[in-house]
């Protein structure tokens, strides 16, 4: 008895294959139209485990699925995790891409409140040492923290918006501070 791949016949070419059939091994009580049926040889049916298949023009056809362009909301959240590239014109030794993941938001708005609050770092230190996403530290003062945390925050509020659909523009991923 014969051995089936089930696809559908109105599909457009290649068209997946969503099941497998084998008469020998089973009785089935039904099986789908017969336009939706490929038969199959011996050799087709002991490879049909070994990757994904489609049927075209009669015949079984390896396949692979086409690529599903993300969402905007998707290409938010994943900027997100990418950071965001950021050149001082001032001092260069702060250009760096740092995260805006939502650790590294965390962390930047700790330490963002502690400076307004009490006017120094941690510990009352003038600068702090800020790591960027590569791993690189960058010594900031209060005015360079603070242009560096509206600049995360001005961009993590537009990927938000994107992600929540209140946007429909990816804002750039870099930004320049003094």
């Amino acid at each position: 008895m014969p051995k089936y791949a089930q696809f559908d016949s109105t599909a457009t070419a290649p068209a997946p294959v969503v099941g497998w059939f084998d008469t020998d091994a089973l009785t089935y009580p039904t099986l789908p139209a017969s336009a939706d049926l490929l038969e199959l040889t011996l050799a087709e049916w002991a490879d049909r485990l070994s990757g994904l298949w489609a049927v075209s023009s009669g015949k079984l056809v390896a396949y692979t699925p086409p690529t599903i362009a993300p969402t905007l909301a998707q290409q938010a959240t994943a900027l997100l995790g990418e950071g965001l590239a950021v050149t001082s014109s001032s001092t260069a030794a702060l250009d760096g891409t740092y995260g805006c993941d939502d650790a590294a938001q965390a962390r930047l708005n700790r330490i963002a409140v502690y400076l307004q609050i009490n006017g120094t770092f941690p510990q009352g230190s003038s600068t702090i040492v800020w790591l960027d996403a590569a791993g690189g530290k960058h010594t900031f003062d209060a005015a360079q923290f603070k242009a560096l945390t509206t600049a995360i925050g001005d961009y993590v509020a537009a990927l938000d918006d994107v992600i929540l659909g209140l946007s429909s523009t990816l804002p750039t991923a870099s930004a320049t501070i003094a």
